[in-house]
């Protein structure tokens, strides 16, 4: 049964909400051991945030949504590097709630995305929005 197109909003912000967590996860990282080493963790979600920050529509499938997820909580649990960070590990534990749905998305986002596709937005304005939230 193909996904509503509800759901694949919803996919689509679990993944922005995830990439928040991501960026939040290796603040401390990169605080100790240098921008360098976070821009190496960061460039190994950075597909998954051009192609999720870039698409049109504002969704994605839940297939999609779960592995661009399993990605990002990988990338925390860095075993030479993250594995023993706390703050990697909060954000991969925030991550694995919000694919297992236990967490709902924040209201502002859900209330944001639905102000933007009911109305003739600037595409470009807004996407540097989000993307300043997770840059």
């Amino acid at each position: 049964m193909a996904e509503s197109i509800e759901t694949r909003h919803e996919n689509w912000l679990r993944v922005v909400w995830g990439l928040l967590y991501v960026r939040k996860g290796l603040q401390g990282y990169a605080d100790t051991k240098g921008k360098q080493q976070y821009q190496t963790f960061i460039s190994s979600v950075r597909d998954i945030r051009n192609k999720t920050l870039h698409d049109a529509h504002y969704e994605l499938d839940g297939q999609t949504a779960d592995d661009c997820l399993d990605k990002m909580i990988t990338v925390l649990q860095d075993p030479q590097e993250l594995i023993h960070d706390t703050f990697a590990q909060q954000a991969a534990h925030a991550i694995r709630n919000i694919k297992a749905k236990i967490e709902k998305t924040p209201a502002i986002m859900t209330e944001t995305l639905q102000k933007w596709l009911q109305t003739n937005f600037d595409v470009d304005k807004h996407l540097k929005e989000i993307e300043g939230l997770i840059a």
